[in-house]
């Protein structure tokens, strides 16, 4: 914790040595959020998504307490929270054998969150505070970056790492990166290859590529789960209905001779080739 000037959280994730420069101005991430509280304001316990930082500013009012949970604490608790399905005090942790860190924070002090530290505040009064999350490029060497399992909707995580890697392409980032950036573009590649393989059943007329700006907001409008990184479409009465691939191919298992007969566009932000390209080029880079 540190006091002193207010630094310009807005441009945080701009700085050198910011892993999150890849990813851009997203709302809720590397773009700031302002938070207005009263007296006794708290939420549940939560934790920063993606082993990101979070970096805390008191600007004005009262003065704030955090209850911080060590790293090591995060599997031991998210087994009991998830047990008791209640907003859990810190001493009723401290009494299941997890520790718990306090603080105060006081106007014009920063705090800093850790990767897996689950915490929780309470406002002592009228306060006026900003947050945002940050990833220095060590982020590229965790576990986390390293150890990440595919899917199809964590659009954070595609953005960074093909933004990174076309990076490296024009010289922008360390050299040291390019290893786990090659791993992890192999198993992108397999990722996608192995899910254009179920739909080798449906009729897909084309695929296209789209701009990541594009697919931002694109939900399926079966069970609203968001559409990043690859979906089908099909055109009905003028209106495009957008199709996550596990509802497809629910569709397929249970209707096959109805579903067969539509036409479908595969709609995806990367391709097999490109990442192909992407990776001969960074293999050449590294020699």
């Amino acid at each position: 914790m540190t006091k002193g000037k207010s630094w310009n959280f807005r441009n945080l994730f701009l700085h050198g040595n910011s892993a999150l420069k890849y990813l851009g101005d997203v709302k809720g991430v590397s773009q700031p959020r302002l938070s207005f509280e009263g007296v006794f304001a708290t939420s549940e316990w939560c934790v920063e998504p993606n082993y990101f930082h979070l970096l805390s500013y008191l600007h004005s009012g009262a003065h704030r307490i955090w209850y911080v949970l060590p790293a090591s604490m995060k599997v031991v608790f998210e087994k009991v929270y998830s047990t008791d399905q209640t907003l859990i005090t810190p001493n009723e942790l401290l009494a299941k054998g997890i520790s718990v860190e306090r603080l105060i924070q006081r106007e014009g002090e920063y705090v800093i969150i850790k990767p897996y530290c689950y915490y929780i505040t309470i406002s002592c009064g009228y306060s006026c505070s900003e947050v945002v999350s940050f990833a220095p490029l060590t982020w590229f060497n965790t576990e986390y970056f390293r150890s990440f399992k595919f899917n199809l909707t964590d659009k954070i995580f595609y953005e960074i790492l093909l933004d990174c890697a076309h990076s490296c392409l024009k010289k922008r980032v360390l050299l040291d990166a390019i290893d786990v950036l090659l791993d992890k573009l192999k198993e992108l590649k397999y990722f996608i290859a192995c899910n254009i393989s179920k739909l080798s059943v449906l009729n897909i007329t084309r695929t296209v590529t789209l701009d990541m700006e594009e697919v931002d907001e694109r939900h399926c409008s079966i069970c609203q789960s968001r559409c990043f990184l690859m979906s089908v479409v099909q055109s009905k009465k003028k209106k495009e209905i957008v199709i996550c691939i596990d509802d497809i191919m629910k569709m397929v298992a249970s209707k096959p001779k109805e579903t067969k007969k539509h036409n479908f566009v595969l709609h995806v932000v990367v391709n097999e080739e490109d990442i192909e390209k992407m990776i001969e080029k960074l293999k050449k880079k590294k020699k």
